[in-house]
């Protein structure tokens, strides 16, 4: 997995390259996250990942919910699809 962050205005982008297949590359989202706390939007921008581990979900719903965070995940098909059989297209805005 290779990442990489752009800011647009006060939306934070994270471009994620690859799958995401470990807790420590989960944390080092997280890390990210974290290091742009005053951003109000966030847009994971995942190139070729059709799978989005439990914790990183979880992690998103938490930024929404808590946080009050807006996440736009933008996304190959086979992902919006696993998001959407669980019911999170109101939580997130799939692009």
């Amino acid at each position: 997995m290779k990442l990489e962050t752009k800011t647009l205005g006060a939306t934070l982008a994270i471009i994620i390259k690859g799958q995401i297949t470990g807790i420590s590359e989960v944390q080092e989202i997280k890390n990210i996250v974290e290091s742009y706390r005053d951003t109000s939007s966030i847009e994971l921008i995942l190139e070729d990942a059709y799978v989005m581990p439990s914790s990183l979900i979880g992690y998103l719903v938490k930024l929404v919910n808590v946080d009050e965070k807006r996440i736009i995940i933008n996304a190959q098909e086979d992902l919006k699809e696993l998001l959407l059989d669980l019911s999170l297209e109101k939580t997130f805005i799939l692009k």
